[in-house]
């Protein structure tokens, strides 16, 4: 199966949406292969998800994603994207700024810093989500959240001019 993700990583472009879902399907066989444990946690939580038991499930997640598994950056992001869901911003950016600080190099880092830019506008914090977003702008060119970065950019910008006058 492994091969077989191989080979159809190897025929897709970047560009296509179904690179990034590709990659993570790949990133939780070889996960099985290593840890069978975090795999096992990892869908519990996806279970709970489609229950409809998001909180339970983001602790799950947010576990993994600080226990430095093979797993965790995959966890790490489902948990931020769920506490951003459940209106919890600050438990969504410690997990995303722990992501972003441990695994500066991942593969998808750029969602991890959309995601923690979201958490700091939530939170009020605008300068530090302009700067995030800034980072997608600058270092992640070919990033699926390259225009909303940008427009979430442009309208922080302005609020921030709005702010000072």
């Amino acid at each position: 199966a492994l091969e077989q993700i191989s080979s159809l990583q190897r025929s897709v472009s970047l560009q296509n949406s179904l690179y990034n879902d590709i990659l993570e399907k790949k990133q939780l066989l070889e996960t099985f292969a290593q840890d069978s444990i975090a795999l096992h946690q990892f869908a519990s939580a996806e279970l709970l998800i489609f229950q409809q038991k998001k909180s339970e499930a983001a602790k799950i997640l947010s576990d993994l994603a600080l226990a430095k598994k093979k797993i965790s950056t995959l966890a790490g992001r489902g948990s931020g994207k769920l506490y951003l869901e459940l209106d919890k911003p600050e438990e969504a950016g410690e997990v995303l700024q722990f992501l972003k600080s441990e695994y500066p190099e991942d593969m998808h880092a750029d969602e991890i810093i959309f995601y923690l830019a979201q958490s700091r506008e939530y939170l009020g914090e605008y300068k530090q989500a302009l700067e995030l977003y800034s980072q997608i702008i600058s270092n992640h060119g070919t990033s699926l959240y390259l225009s909303d970065a940008r427009q979430k950019a442009r309208l922080l910008k302005e609020q921030l001019k709005k702010d000072e006058i």
